[in-house]
């Protein structure tokens, strides 16, 4: 994964709620991320979050913020065997627009680690995605919909229930 690519354009992050450190999927478009979501077990990630703008790094801040949410995120790579994905933290910053808030809450990120006890974090390591959060819903995952051929083994049960129905009616006339 090469975060890189993800700087600057458009991006829709999901990450667990804020302040929890867990696994942060960025995604550069509404359809993947959706695929991504449908995939999720609602059991398993009841307190997910998705995120919606323009993801920068934090070592350079803009001088207006007028208008703009502003999440912070720490992100780490990690590995599973030779796949990489990225873990970390996301919170909003209170900023409410002020430059000087959102760089007291990066400098509280790197130095402090108030917010990401779970790893060590340079400037390198913190974003801003500038933008908003997005209402995440309950879906159905589009895989699961042919439950393992169970519909078409449904209808031989309905044909069969039919069959006796038509039987047991034929029976009661013939009486």
């Amino acid at each position: 994964m090469n975060i890189d690519k993800s700087l600057g354009i458009e991006v829709f992050v999901v990450a667990e709620d804020e302040g929890n450190y867990g696994e942060i999927d960025i995604h550069d478009d509404f359809i993947t991320m959706q695929e991504y979501l449908s995939l999720l077990n609602p059991d398993e990630h009841n307190t997910t979050k998705a995120y919606h703008g323009i993801l920068m790094p934090a070592h350079i801040l803009p001088p207006d913020l007028k208008g703009i949410r502003c999440f912070i995120l720490a992100l780490e790579m990690r590995y599973r065997g030779h796949v990489p994905y990225l873990n970390g933290y996301i919170y909003e910053s209170d900023c409410e627009g002020d430059v000087d808030m959102l760089a007291t809450d990066v400098e509280q990120v790197v130095r402090n680690n108030e917010f990401t006890a779970a790893m060590r974090v340079t400037i390198d390591d913190v974003f801003v995605l500038y933008g908003h959060e997005l209402e995440v819903c309950l879906a159905i995952n589009p895989d699961s919909v042919d439950g393992d051929g169970v519909v078409e083994k449904a209808k031989n049960v309905a044909k069969v229930i039919k069959a006796i129905e038509t039987h047991e009616k034929e029976r009661e006339n013939a009486s």
